[in-house]
């Protein structure tokens, strides 16, 4: 079997310690893992590492590989699903209105909207015109646009986001909402935060918490099948 190797049943018994025993095996071998279905807990992603849901098994990684981490996106969204459910009841929204912002977060809010059973269709938006950035780096060649209802006043907006990092694209959505109407609050639900927030911007929702390296980002792929894994930057883009 070479270095594969299977988890022990001694490692399940005691499953908490066994996180523990993994993560120092793992830094020492360069593995990646695949933890057991009923694991929710939160996994800390060190490189090297891929984590999914299946069966328990351990095997090597060639070290040549390209230096990415699967992240078990199925978990976080069924977190996100019952999160959101929990929140719009103890909020007492009887009126949502789920808004996605594009790309990434039209697909988590797509979904969400489905999950929870709501008749509407969601709203999107494209902040391409919004953004800070946009007279230092131009405008983004693939511009859609946005497509709300006639009016979103005094409406619960559900502002979905794929990733939550700076809170600068959060921002530009909420600038571009506001040029909509007044809606009567914004709620902020993010299925990934990352945290390195350069804003005091904060999800009311999140389907799971990440910490990164300073030179890491998440790249989410869609809408079939929905992916995202943690990617290292080249020392140039991550100054």
């Amino acid at each position: 079997m070479g270095n594969a190797v299977l988890l022990s049943a001694a490692l399940q018994l005691d499953y908490v310690q066994s996180l523990s025993n993994l993560s120092l095996w793992l830094n020492a071998n360069k593995a990646k893992v695949t933890l057991p279905p009923y694991s929710l807990v939160t996994a800390v992603f060190t490189k090297g590492v891929s984590i999914t849901e299946s069966n328990s098994s351990i095997e090597s990684v060639n070290e040549h590989a390209e230096d990415t981490m699967q992240i078990p996106i199925q978990t976080a969204l069924t977190t996100l699903v019952t999160a959101t459910q929990e929140y719009i009841q103890q909020q007492q929204i009887d009126r949502p209105l789920i808004v996605g912002i594009r790309t990434g977060g039209v697909w988590i809010a797509e979904y969400l909207n489905d999950q929870l059973g709501f008749k509407q269709a969601i709203g999107i938006l494209d902040i391409s015109f919004y953004r800070d950035d946009f007279t230092r780096n131009g405008l983004n060649p693939q511009v859609t646009g946005s497509d709300l209802p006639d009016t979103i006043e005094n409406r619960d907006i559900l502002l979905v986001d794929d990733v939550l990092m700076s809170g600068r694209t959060v921002r530009a959505a909420m600038n571009e909402l506001f040029d909509y109407g007044r809606p009567a609050r914004i709620h902020l639900i993010s299925l990934l935060d990352v945290g390195q927030r350069e804003l005091p911007i904060q999800a009311q929702v999140t389907g799971s918490a990440i910490t990164l390296e300073i030179d890491q980002r998440v790249k989410v792929t869609g809408p079939e099948p929905l992916a995202a894994e943690i990617i290292d930057l080249p020392n140039k883009l991550a100054e």
